[in-house]
């Protein structure tokens, strides 16, 4: 079982989510700090822009998204 982030996968993911657009608003140091483990140390969570991401820790695929923005 995985139990560390790779960050720098990690912050790929969370780039693929937003349009390039809003890619230069993302401050990516601030995401990283909320990154936490869960749903039984099988995926990540970051906040960013209002918005919450959950990512497999496996794959880095988007899992949930749940934002203010819709």
């Amino acid at each position: 079982m995985i139990d560390e982030i790779d960050y720098d996968a990690l912050s790929c993911a969370v780039l693929e989510v937003f349009d390039e657009s809003l890619q230069d608003t993302i401050h990516m140091d601030t995401v990283m700090k909320t990154a936490e483990l869960v749903w039984d140390d099988t995926a990540v969570q970051v906040k960013c822009n209002d918005s919450v991401l959950i990512f497999d820790l496996l794959s880095y695929e988007l899992q949930d998204y749940r934002g203010y923005d819709a």
